[in-house]
């Protein structure tokens, strides 16, 4: 199928689009604890490298949050490609091109799959799991504080690029850093 029209499919009034977001930070904290410290079985042969390359690059003994945060900031400054568990949502899920018809978050997850069903008409048929349910118990639930705390840990200059980073993000999906700053 030619990239054109898989765009008009996209964008077509006969499909209901709809995804989910969740905070830039708490992706960014997510993606550390489930890709580098609790990841999969099967995933040690696709993460272990990509972390060993964080920490060849950063010239760093130990790989830890910061560590993370701080390759992120790096490749940020110059301009690197980021994976898409990291990347900022707009830049990866194209939304300048493709016209969701609903966007839900992950913070409301419970309540926003709820919504999706009933509109989809199969809320009667199905029921999704609560995003709490984690057979592995490697989730982690934070609170907006804690979660701040964790990415202000690097240091205000490295925390400001971050910001700066992932404004897009926040400001596409009605996300606003500043009002978990006040929380502190």
């Amino acid at each position: 199928m030619k990239p054109k029209h898989q765009w008009n499919l996209l964008n077509g009034t006969s499909k209901f689009k709809f995804t989910i977001v969740r905070h830039p930070f708490r992706r960014i904290i997510s993606t550390y604890y489930d890709k580098f410290i609790y990841p999969e079985p099967f995933e040690h042969t696709v993460w272990t490298p990509i972390k060993q390359n964080m920490l060849k690059t950063l010239k760093h003994k130990i790989f830890t949050l910061n560590t993370f945060l701080l390759y992120i900031v790096y490749s940020i400054q110059r301009n690197l490609k980021l994976n898409a568990h990291w990347e900022r949502v707009v830049t990866v899920c194209g939304f300048c091109k493709i016209k969701f018809d609903w966007i839900g978050k992950y913070e409301n997850f419970d309540e926003d799959v709820k919504i999706l069903l009933k509109h989809l008409k199969i809320d009667s048929k199905i029921s999704f799991p609560s995003h709490k349910l984690d057979l592995n118990h490697t989730k982690l639930e934070l609170d907006d504080k804690t979660m701040y705390d964790m990415i202000k840990s690097i240091g205000k200059k490295e925390y400001n690029v971050l910001l700066d980073y992932y404004r897009p993000d926040c400001e596409a999906f009605n996300y606003t850093i500043e009002d978990f700053e006040t929380k502190t």
